[in-house]
């Protein structure tokens, strides 16, 4: 999927994407042949947690400590501990 499809999709700029995979919070997006983004199901849902939280109004930043950079293995570590979080806020 190109970041075009990818941005209509989640309503997130194309701009956007490219600085969060730029600054660590997607992983490297695959590229085809011609060099264009090709989106794949699991970027697809890291995309959609990164958009979950920002419409939670988390800031995502606020997730990790200075000594933990926002990366994908970061948010791995920290997602069941947010995840608890957000059902909390869900439910009440």
């Amino acid at each position: 999927m190109t970041i075009a499809e990818v941005s209509r999709m989640f309503e997130i700029s194309a701009d956007t994407l490219r600085y969060y995979e730029r600054i660590g919070l997607l992983p490297a997006v695959p590229r085809t042949p011609d060099g264009i983004r090709d989106n794949g199901e699991k970027d697809l849902g890291w995309i959609a947690f990164i958009k979950c939280m920002r419409d939670c109004r988390l800031k995502l930043w606020s997730c990790f400590s200075r000594e933990m950079p926002p990366h994908r293995h970061g948010w791995i570590r920290k997602s069941k501990a947010m995840r608890t979080s957000l059902q909390e806020r869900r439910n009440s």
